[in-house]
C-alpha cells in the first residue's frame, strides 16, 4: 500500500457522522510508515455525492484519475486512521498533481500556513 493510492474500504456501521460502510478512500500516509510496522494507514474518504464540491478543502477527482467508476470527492476533514485490515481492494492511485491538490485541501481544512 503506498500513499496516493485509492482503495476501497470497509468501515462498519457508522457511528453519528462518521464514515460507514464500504467506501473509497485516498492514502494519505508517508510511504515510510506505510512500510513500517504500523497497523493503521491514515487515509481520506471519497465520496460520490459532489453537492458540496466548493466547501473548504474539498478535491474533485474524476473517475479517469481514481480508477473509480463515477467522479468523486474527498472528504478531508474525515482524514482517518484505518486498521490495515479494513482495506479490501485497491481501485487505482491518483497522480502528483492531484496529490498536491488534496494537500492544499487538507492544509485549508486544519489551517496550516506553508
Amino acid at each position: 500500500m503506498t500513499r496516493g493510492e485509492v482503495w476501497w474500504a470497509d468501515f462498519g456501521v457508522p457511528f453519528g457522522s462518521e464514515p460507514g460502510y464500504r467506501r473509497p478512500v485516498l492514502v494519505m500516509q508517508s510511504d515510510v510508515l506505510n512500510e513500517g510496522g504500523l497497523h493503521t494507514i491514515m487515509a481520506i474518504p471519497l465520496t460520490t455525492n459532489l453537492i458540496n464540491a466548493d466547501s473548504l478543502g474539498n478535491v474533485v477527482i474524476s473517475k479517469a484519475q481514481s480508477g473509480l467508476s463515477k467522479d468523486c470527492m474527498t472528504i478531508p476533514f474525515q482524514i482517518y486512521p484505518l486498521d490495515r485490515a479494513r482495506f479490501v481492494e485497491q481501485a487505482g492511485e491518483v497522480s502528483e498533481k492531484v496529490m498536491r491538490r488534496v494537500e492544499d485541501g487538507l492544509l485549508q481544512v486544519l489551517n496550516i500556513r506553508r
